[in-house]
C-alpha cells in the first residue's frame, strides 16, 4: 500500500528558531490554520547580562506560554507520545490524513552526512508519507547542519526505526507527535488577525522595557574593547559572544519577516533588514578577530558594533508606527 499527503509543502520562508518550528508549520498549514501566534509570539529586547562578563543578552518575551494553546484555540489538537512501532504509527496516521513529526538521533541518518555515524544531535523530521512495496517514508529534511534550505526525501523504513529508537534510548520525551482538526477551521484568517491584534498590544505594553533594552545595548557598544579584550582571553566568553550575536541576527530575520507578512512592507522592514545584514557582518567580524586575524578586523567589529544602537533606535520609531497604524485601521 502507498499514501501520500498532498498540498503539504516545506516551510522555506525563514529560518525560525530550530528545526521544531520546520516540522510544525507544514503541518498547521496543511490543516488549513496559520503560523501567526506561533511567529508573532515573541517580543525581543537587549538586557544586562546574568554574568559577569561585560556582555548584554537578547531576550524574549513570550504572549502565549504554550504553542499548544494556540493550535487549539484555532482547532487544532496535539497527540504526543512514545511509539513501540514508530514505522505502524506513522501509517496510521497518515492514513487518518494526519503528517506526523518524528524526533530523532541523527547518528543513525544516513542522508545527513555531518552527522552519521559522528554526532548523537537530536533532530525532527515531519513525515507525510509512506510507500510499502518500495518500504520508505517521505519526509521534508536539510542536508546539513547549517543548511535549512528543506526538500524532500525519502527514508527506509528500517532506517527510521533505527533514528527514532537511537533518540528515545536517551530521552525521556516520546518523540512522536500527530495533528488533527478538532473541529471544522473556520475564519482562519479571522484568527490571524487577531494574532496580530494581540502581538500590537503587547508590544506597546512593552515599549519601555524595549527602548531601555537599546540605550543598554549603546553602553555595551561604547566599553566594548574592554569586553574584547577578555574574549581573546577566555573561551568561554568568546562562545557567548558568537551566541549572542548569531541569536541577535537570526531575531532580526524573523522581525523583518513578521513585518512585511502581517504588516506590509515600509521603512520598518528595510531597517529591520539592514539590522540583519550589521548583525551578520558583526557575528563574521568576531569570528575573524576569535580565529587569529585580528588587527583591522577587531577596528571593523567595534566600529560596525558601534552603528547598531542608532538602528535599533530607528527601527524602534519605525516599528511602533508601523504596528499602531494596523492598530488604528483596526478599530476603525
Amino acid at each position: 500500500m502507498k499514501k501520500i499527503l498532498e498540498n503539504i509543502r516545506p516551510w522555506n520562508d525563514l529560518y525560525f528558531k530550530n528545526c521544531y518550528y520546520s516540522a510544525l508549520f507544514p503541518m498547521v498549514e496543511f490543516l488549513g490554520g496559520t503560523a501567526a501566534p506561533v511567529i508573532l509570539n515573541d517580543l525581543y529586547y537587549f538586557r544586562e547580562s546574568k554574568d559577569d562578563d561585560g556582555l548584554v543578552r537578547l531576550e524574549n518575551d513570550e504572549i502565549y506560554p504554550n504553542y499548544d494553546v494556540c493550535l487549539n484555540e484555532m482547532g487544532i489538537t496535539v497527540m504526543n507520545g512514545r511509539s513501540c512501532d514508530i514505522v505502524a504509527d506513522i501509517r496510521r496516521a497518515i492514513d487518518a490524513g494526519s503528517p506526523a513529526m518524528v524526533f530523532i538521533d541523527c547518528f543513525f541518518e544516513r542522508m545527513r552526512t555531518d552527522a552519521y555515524n559522528l554526532n548523537h544531535w537530536t533532530h525532527i523530521l515531519p513525515v507525510y508519507g509512506y510507500d510499502d512495496e518500495a518500504g520508505e517514508l517521505y519526509f521534508f529534511e536539510h542536508q546539513y547542519q547549517t543548511g535549512f534550505t528543506y526538500g524532500l526525501f525519502t527514508m527506509p523504513y528500517a532506517e527510521m526505526e533505527n533514528c527514532y529508537n537511537g533518540y528515545i534510548e536517551k530521552s525521556k520525551h516520546g518523540g512522536f507527535s500527530t495533528y488533527y482538526l478538532n473541529r471544522p477551521l473556520e475564519n482562519v484568517r479571522e484568527y490571524e488577525r487577531g494574532a496580530i491584534e494581540k502581538f500590537v498590544e503587547a508590544a506597546n505594553k512593552k515599549r519601555k522595557k524595549i527602548d531601555e533594552g537599546v540605550e543598554l545595548l549603546r553602553s555595551y557598544a561604547d566599553g566594548f574593547d574592554k569586553t574584547l579584550a577578555r574574549a581573546y582571553q577566555e573561551g568561554d566568553l568568546k562562545n557567548k559572544l558568537y551566541g549572542f550575536n548569531d541569536r541577535t541576527k537570526l531575531s532580526k530575520s524573523v522581525q523583518r519577516y513578521r513585518l512585511v507578512k502581517y504588516f506590509g512592507v515600509g521603512r520598518a522592514a528595510e531597517l529591520a533588514e539592514r539590522l540583519a545584514e550589521h548583525w551578520n557582518l558583526v557575528k563574521l567580524l568576531a569570528h575573524k578577530m576569535m580565529s587569529g586575524e585580528s588587527g583591522v578586523y577587531a577596528e571593523l567589529h567595534v566600529k560596525k558594533l558601534r552603528e547598531i544602537p542608532e538602528l535599533e533606535s530607528e527601527y524602534n520609531e519605525a516599528f511602533y508606527k508601523t504596528i499602531n497604524q494596523f492598530k488604528a485601521g483596526a478599530v476603525s
